[in-house]
């Protein structure tokens, strides 16, 4: 007895494909879940680049780009965030990828030193681990007061 060798192909794919199928439900390779992750984030964001940098002097710029290492948000900007000196107009925070734009409205004061001051505004986004007292300083000057007064008091009715 002489049989074709399609009949045989087809005959073997006929039973084959079906077994390979059921041995697939039976032995259940993969058992769905939610993945682990990892570890839980408790880092604040880091600062990696500013735009101008913190510090400069010389500064006539009317925005400002801080970024950070991850994605950030802002709480309570307008309870945390303040200008030293207070600016009539306050500058304007928004979120641009990874980091916070500023834009001022304000005209600046000649040879100033401003001090932008977070607070602890400043969180990352998947964790909420606030960047507590972050400050961004800039001088329109040619350099940067160091916003510190020194000197001693004497009271007259003591002498002392």
């Amino acid at each position: 007895m002489n049989i074709a060798p399609e009949k045989i192909l087809r005959y073997l794919t006929r039973i084959a494909v079906p077994a390979l199928f059921c041995s697939g439900f039976i032995a259940q390779c993969a058992n769905p879940m939610a993945p682990q992750g990892g570890p839980r984030d408790s880092l604040p964001p880091v600062v990696v680049a500013g735009s101008p940098q913190n510090g400069s002097t010389n500064f006539h710029e009317k925005r400002i780009y801080i970024e950070f290492d991850e994605y950030v948000k802002l709480k309570d900007q307008q309870k945390e965030f303040f200008t030293s000196p207070k600016m009539e107009k306050s500058p304007i925070l928004m979120i641009r990828g990874r980091g916070i734009q500023i834009d001022i409205q304000d005209t600046l004061a000649e040879n100033t030193t401003y001090s932008l001051n977070f607070g602890s505004s400043i969180e990352d986004n998947n964790e909420g681990n606030p960047l507590h007292g972050y400050r961004y300083v800039f001088s329109t000057g040619a350099y940067i007061d160091s916003m510190v007064m020194s000197g001693y008091t004497v009271d007259a009715f003591k002498k002392d």
